[in-house]
């Protein structure tokens, strides 16, 4: 099988070779010993496989590959009175439970009617699809395994982000009143602070 991408489990961003016409690769820079678990996936002919492999000088790998089935999910966008958010990017990550990480990209964006469509969902393997807009908090489905019978996903609701307020009163050890004290908040970084 041609051109086949072979990645390494733990290093899904880096592609250490593909297959030729004759469904051969070389994999470089291996040290003697080095265990990998290496994964084959041929997009176009819906073909994977993996194999676990310890490096060896000029040692030959067969993978053998094995078709997988896709389906087509549908969704829709809506805000908290249920009327369609145009505009929205859908986040798409499948995850790989062996490598213990997902893989995610932006996969669509909603219509004028708050509808969206995936394509190539993997029968079998899980998924978690989020959804945002400008001037709402994102929301997500949760963890899913797609199914051969899935065709619509449940909505997405975007709520507007609420503001919240916090009070309190700022006393010394014997609990008599402060004041003038100066409050700092943390946002969650170095920058994030404000007085008040």
């Amino acid at each position: 099988v041609s051109g086949v991408k072979i990645k390494d489990v733990q290093e899904w961003f880096r592609t250490y070779a593909t297959s030729d016409k004759d469904g051969k690769f070389t994999i470089s820079g291996l040290i003697p010993g080095q265990k990998l678990s290496l994964k084959a996936e041929q997009g176009e002919l819906h073909l994977r496989g993996r194999v676990d492999i310890e490096a060896q000088s000029d040692a030959e790998v067969e993978i053998l590959l094995e078709e997988y089935e896709t389906i087509n999910v549908s969704g829709k966008v809506l805000d908290s009175e249920g009327k369609p958010i145009s505009g929205a990017n859908i986040n798409l990550v499948r995850w790989d439970r062996e490598a213990g990480h997902g893989i995610g990209s932006t996969v669509a964006v909603t219509d004028g009617d708050g509808k969206f469509k995936i394509d190539g969902l993997i029968i079998g393997d899980e998924y978690n699809v989020s959804a945002k807009a400008e001037g709402y908090r994102e929301a997500e489905t949760g963890m899913f395994t797609a199914q051969a019978d899935m065709s619509q996903l449940e909505d997405l609701m975007l709520q507007e982000p609420g503001r919240r307020y916090l009070e309190g009163k700022v006393t010394d050890t014997d609990g008599n009143p402060v004041a003038r004290a100066r409050v700092i908040i943390n946002w969650g970084s170095p920058s994030g602070f404000r007085e008040t």
